[in-house]
């Protein structure tokens, strides 16, 4: 039986090759949906990372806006009687405290230190309850400064140049 070809083996392989390239290509699926899957992943947390550094930015200028209102409030309101302004400032400040804390922990550098100056502008600013006006003033342009510096810090983070 020179020259003829025996069918029932090349069945038999082109079978198993069959099943060989099915199970190929599942396993090759499967590897691009968890790569997709991956990727998918990893672009949601940076986002979610990044909307979370934004509130807690936001939470930081509020605090430190609140702060300064609450002193300003002291200073028109203020008695004869010796009140003690801390009552009414520690809430705030433990507020700002806090958010100032997480910046430290999730900012970049520049925002890092623009917290860190901005806090020390409101603790600076809520020794002047009871000061003369120039040196509320002065304060102040302080704080002013400190919060500029802190808002242009956290926009170069959260909007890189493109």
């Amino acid at each position: 039986m020179h020259g003829v070809i025996d069918v029932t083996n090349w069945t038999g392989i082109v079978g198993i090759a069959g099943i060989a390239g099915t199970v190929l290509v599942a396993h090759l699926t499967n590897r691009a949906a968890e790569r997709r899957m991956r990727l998918q992943q990893r672009y949601e947390d940076g986002r979610r990372f990044h909307k979370e550094r934004g509130e807690l930015y936001a939470k930081v200028l509020a605090a430190s806006e609140t702060a300064r209102l609450k002193v300003v409030m002291i200073r028109l309101v203020r008695t004869n009687q010796s009140t003690d302004p801390w009552g009414e400032l520690t809430p705030v400040m433990d507020q700002l405290n806090g958010a100032t804390r997480a910046t430290l922990l999730l900012g970049t550098t520049a925002t890092q230190s623009a917290a860190a100056n901005l806090l020390d502008a409101v603790i600076e600013l809520t020794k002047h309850t009871k000061t003369e006006e120039a040196e509320f003033d002065e304060a102040c342009r302080i704080h002013r400064a400190a919060t500029s510096t802190f808002a242009e810090a956290a926009r170069v983070e959260l909007l890189p140049a493109a």
